[in-house]
């Protein structure tokens, strides 16, 4: 590959070659980065609810387990994460809405 001075001399002597080669690489597009979806960094939290909570998570657990969503068992925590991206495409009225209507609890024990 030819340096940029060697490229700008091929052109002050009008050496089409370098001048082909130059306009070869002035219209070239930037190199674009391939974006590679890695598996997120899986991180552990505690949640703290009521029994009732609970309750309809199982509930919940076992309507989507015949549905076979795929291979692998659908999870209380796949549940949970599909409930915080439904949450997350509300407009604002909405959540608040939501959120209201939780019952306050006091957070568990911190370990």
């Amino acid at each position: 590959m030819k340096t940029k001075e060697q490229l700008n001399e091929g052109i002050t002597r009008g050496d089409d070659r370098s001048k082909a080669n130059v306009a070869e690489h002035v219209a070239a597009p930037e190199p674009t980065v391939e974006v590679t979806e890695r598996k997120s960094q899986v991180v552990r939290i505690g949640a703290s609810m009521p029994s009732s909570d609970r309750a309809v998570l199982k509930a919940l657990e076992a309507r989507v387990r015949p549905l076979k969503l795929s291979a692998k068992t659908t999870t209380v925590s796949d549940l949970v994460r599909a409930g915080i991206y439904a949450l997350s495409g509300l407009p604002d009225k909405d959540l608040v809405s939501i959120i209201s209507r939780l019952e306050h609890i006091k957070p568990g024990p911190k370990k």
